[in-house]
C-alpha cells in the first residue's frame, strides 16, 4: 500500500481482497489485516441489544477477542463505541482499566489492540478492531489507514445491501440472539436480562457464548428465575 493517495490504496486493497465477489465487510477485514500487517481484524455492529455484535473476523482469535470484551462488558472495542474515537493499546498488559479482561485477552493471543469506531455525524454503528500477537505501536500513518478502513466498512453498512454482513461469524451470533430470547422467556425478563444471564454464565464458566447459545437452543441448558 505505497502508491497513490491513502484513500485510493485502501479502496484498491479492498477491491483486491474481494476479487470477483461483491465487496462485503469480510473483504474490508482481510484487506485491513494485510494493509496494516497485523495478525487479525474483527468487525462488529451495534445489535438489537444495544451493544457490539461480531459480524466478521479474519480468524478465530479476532472473534474470540471481541467476544471476551462483550462477556466482560469492557475493553477497547466497547470503549471505542462509547467515545467515538480510536482506542490504541500498543502494549495491552500495561493497561490497568480491565484487570480481569486483559489476562483473558492475553491468554487467547492478544498483545496489542487497536479499535476504530464506525462513526459519522456523531452516530456510531460499529467498530473495527485490530489485534497483534506481540506489542506494537501503530504509526500515525497506520492509524490514519485504520480509520480509512473503518470508514469503508461504514459505507458498506449504510449501503443497505443484505449480504454485506453475511458470513459464519454473523450466523453464530444470530443463534446467540435467538438464545437470548429463550433465556429471557425462561427467567421471565426482558431481552437485556436474558443477555446478562447468558453473558454471566459465560463469564463464570469460561465457555464461549455461541457454544452456550447452541446448548440453550437444544434445550440442554436451562436458566431458572
Amino acid at each position: 500500500m505505497r502508491e497513490g493517495e491513502p484513500e485510493e490504496r485502501v479502496a484498491a486493497a479492498i477491491a483486491a481482497a474481494a476479487g470477483d465477489e461483491v465487496v462485503a465487510l469480510r473483504h474490508v477485514g482481510r484487506a485491513c489485516a494485510s494493509g496494516l500487517g497485523v495478525d487479525g481484524v474483527s468487525l462488529s455492529v451495534i445489535g438489537d441489544l444495544g451493544t457490539a455484535e461480531p459480524t466478521q473476523a479474519t480468524d478465530d482469535v479476532a472473534e474470540r477477542i471481541v467476544e471476551l470484551e462483550i462477556v466482560h462488558g469492557g475493553g477497547p472495542a466497547l470503549l471505542a463505541l462509547e467515545q467515538d474515537d480510536p482506542v490504541l493499546l500498543p502494549r495491552l498488559v500495561a493497561d490497568r482499566r480491565w484487570p480481569l479482561l486483559v489476562p483473558a485477552l492475553a491468554e487467547v493471543g492478544a498483545a496489542a489492540l487497536f479499535a476504530f469506531p464506525l462513526a459519522a455525524g456523531g452516530v456510531t454503528v460499529g467498530v473495527l478492531e485490530v489485534y497483534q500477537r506481540w506489542p506494537r505501536a501503530l504509526t500515525e500513518a497506520e492509524v490514519a489507514v485504520g480509520v480509512l478502513f473503518a470508514e469503508s466498512a461504514l459505507e458498506l453498512l449504510v449501503s443497505g445491501e443484505d449480504d454485506v454482513l453475511a458470513g459464519p461469524v454473523a450466523d453464530r451470533w444470530t443463534f446467540v440472539n435467538q438464545a437470548v430470547a429463550v433465556v429471557a422467556a425462561q427467567i421471565g425478563g426482558a431481552l437485556e436480562d436474558g443477555y446478562a444471564r447468558l453473558r454471566g454464565h459465560a463469564f463464570v464458566t469460561g465457555r464461549r457464548l455461541p457454544d452456550l447459545a447452541a446448548q440453550v437452543l437444544a434445550g440442554e441448558l436451562v436458566f431458572g428465575v
